[in-house]
């Protein structure tokens, strides 16, 4: 259970940054610097939160604070579907930031729960981790779970879209990531010593 907390927030992450680019097309176009500016907002967010969620791992190593990472993190992503255009639409027309409204806007939009969803790795390596002898291979396992996560989320995006408006699927994933939490919580609570 805690490894797929890591692979679906890995694949959460990379799904609302692709997406976070469609929410932010209609004010600002689809340019390089679009792109550019959510993918720099993502990965400074996500520096951000697994040092904060290595932080939390230390300081609360139990599954509820996994679980409660991820209720959160889904939360503050149904939550840009509603605040993403009305808040790029707002940068647009301020001409607020010339070439760097993108950023500023993506930064408003998509740092907090993209920072949220980062909590979720560092978490999980501290309740899996046993001993400190076996510490590179489980947080490497974590991260390359992870990732794989990112490349499914990745993969999902075309089909999602298709299939599906912007809103409706990242409503899914937050969704999905509620229950998961929601079950990790059922689980025996376990402190890692």
């Amino acid at each position: 259970m805690i490894k797929l907390a890591a692979f679906l927030s890995g694949a959460a992450l990379l799904i609302l940054e692709l997406m976070g680019v469609r929410l932010l097309t209609p004010a600002f176009g689809s340019s390089m610097i679009v792109y550019s500016a959510v993918i720099a907002v993502f990965l400074a967010a996500m520096a951000i939160g697994y040092f904060v969620g290595g932080y939390l791992g230390d300081r609360a190593p139990y599954r509820s604070t996994l679980a409660l990472a991820l209720a959160v993190g889904a939360v503050l992503l149904a939550a840009c579907t509603p605040v993403a255009p009305p808040v790029a639409e707002a940068f647009a027309a301020a001409r607020f930031g010339g070439y760097w409204a993108p950023a500023l806007a993506a930064f408003a939009v998509f740092t907090l729960p993209s920072a949220v969803l980062a909590f979720a790795p560092p978490i999980a390596i501290r309740l899996e981790m046993k001993d400190v002898a076996h510490s590179g291979s489980v947080s490497g396992r974590i991260y390359a779970i992870s990732t794989f996560g990112s490349i499914v989320g990745t993969l999902s995006v075309p089909f999602l879209i298709t299939l599906m408006p912007v809103s409706i699927g990242l409503y899914c994933v937050a969704g999905a990531l509620v229950v998961y939490a929601a079950l990790l919580l059922l689980i025996t609570e376990a402190r890692v010593v």
